[in-house]
């Protein structure tokens, strides 16, 4: 990745995202509220008696919220295709090589260096 300064990588990132908003995001969200669709429900239900519902399993262990990440763009538009492939999260679900491209953009590996800053106590 090029070298740029924090600023600059900053707008870059700022104007990446804000593209993938306007070109993926946007057009997707449009014609989901021109079909009436919400991914998202955003206030209570009002014919809703209770949003209670009985769990089969009512205990949650460490895998329920682990997911081991993802380490290329590639790894992530296949996880993410597979987290959006119920028949509901079409919408989703194509976005998601956009969104890996997106990933692949903001990622910034940091240059370590031999310095250590004077307000840093290193420990032996």
């Amino acid at each position: 990745m090029t070298d740029l300064s924090e600023p600059r990588r900053d707008a870059k990132n700022a104007a990446a995202v804000e593209e993938f908003f306007e070109r993926e995001l946007l057009p997707i969200s449009r014609g989901l509220a021109r079909r009436g669709v919400r991914l998202l429900d955003t206030a209570p239900a009002p014919a809703a008696a209770t949003y209670y519902r009985p769990r089969a399993r009512r205990t949650m262990v460490p895998a329920d919220f682990e997911w081991g990440g993802a380490t290329s763009a590639e790894q992530l538009e296949v996880a993410l295709r597979r987290l959006w492939s119920a028949p509901q999260d079409a919408p989703l679900s194509q976005l998601a090589p956009a969104v890996a491209r997106l990933a692949a953009r903001l990622r910034h590996t940091a240059t370590e260096s031999g310095d250590v800053s004077e307000f840093v106590y290193v420990m032996y």
